[in-house]
């Protein structure tokens, strides 16, 4: 017979559908408009911090972050009368006590045979991927700030043209002049004339070499037009 053929654990359907559910990264929440959240898979025990007992009961503004409520009762509203809402990114209350950041989507369920309906909400927790985010936001913010108000000054020099094509913010706590005003002035006119040969050897000499560098003390025009020394 056909059915001889089929792995054992297959012949119980229901069984597998609820150990994957089980065990999944995702958790799924059934919402009811009347009484909240009516079922939960295990899995919210690892996704959310909270058995589905727990849940059981509750509505979006227990879960939700207050900020974020509004938008979840849209969603769920959305989905129940289009069939489907999100991907949202959230705020939901962890079973530790702290929020962590959740990716929603609702789904549509229509109740066979009764025809009530019902919304199945997914939640993926994408906290580690939030805060990543934020800090690596934080960092470019830093990096920025030390652009502008660093004691440096980072520039890039076009060798044919002899202009600056890039001079960081900073050119202007340094030295006083706007980003606009510098790269319009040629090299020759920056830097003092008694220390021009010895740059342009050292430019030479850092283009001839692979990944080239150098270092050297010049005196470079402030705006106020007097002469300051830079390491460059």
């Amino acid at each position: 017979m056909a059915s001889d053929n089929v792995p054992e654990f297959l012949m119980d359907e229901m069984a597998l559908i609820s150990h994957i559910l089980d065990h999944s990264t995702e958790a799924a929440i059934v919402l009811d408009p009347l009484v909240g959240i009516c079922y939960s898979t295990v899995s919210c025990n690892q996704v959310l911090g909270r058995s589905p007992e727990q849940l059981l009961g509750a509505h979006a503004k227990s879960f939700f972050h207050e900020d974020d409520v509004p938008r979840a009762i849209e969603a769920r509203i959305s989905a129940l009368a289009v069939g489907h809402s999100g991907p949202l990114d959230l705020r939901g209350l962890h079973g530790d006590g702290t929020y962590r950041w959740f990716e929603a989507e609702w789904w549509r369920f229509d109740e066979p045979g009764s025809g009530k309906q019902r919304v199945v909400l997914h939640l993926r927790d994408i906290d580690h991927r939030i805060r990543t985010v934020e800090a690596l936001n934080i960092s470019q913010a830093q990096q920025d700030r030390l652009l502008q108000y660093g004691a440096g000054v980072t520039a890039i020099l076009s060798s044919e043209s002899g202009v600056l094509s890039y001079v960081s913010p900073s050119i202007h706590h340094v030295l006083g002049w706007t980003q606009d005003q510098i790269s319009e002035l040629p090299i020759s006119r920056f830097i003092h004339p008694e220390d021009g040969l010895a740059f342009e050897e050292l430019q030479e000499q850092v283009l001839l070499t692979p990944n080239g560098r150098s270092q050297i003390e010049i005196r470079c025009r402030n705006k106020n037009g007097s002469w300051r020394i830079m390491e460059l």
